[in-house]
């Protein structure tokens, strides 16, 4: 997660341990630039990254979802 993104992850993490019922899906994007194949991968990793700060965070991972477009 980039540095100037950790602060907003950090803000994520507080709400849902706040909110134990509350669950997230994590959509990773990206442009038309590549392959279709690199471009799901990328979005997938994109999503991944914010996920596994989340589980950092202490946010349980059966809580987050992630999905790629």
């Amino acid at each position: 997660v980039p540095s100037g993104e950790r602060s907003k992850v950090e803000n994520v993490a507080s709400y849902l341990k706040g909110n134990a019922t509350h669950k997230l899906r994590v959509e990773g994007h990206c442009d038309e630039r590549g392959t279709e194949e690199y471009n799901r991968s990328l979005g997938e990793r994109r999503a991944q990254a914010i996920r596994e700060a989340l589980i950092e965070l202490g946010v349980s991972p059966d809580r987050i979802q992630t999905l790629s477009f």
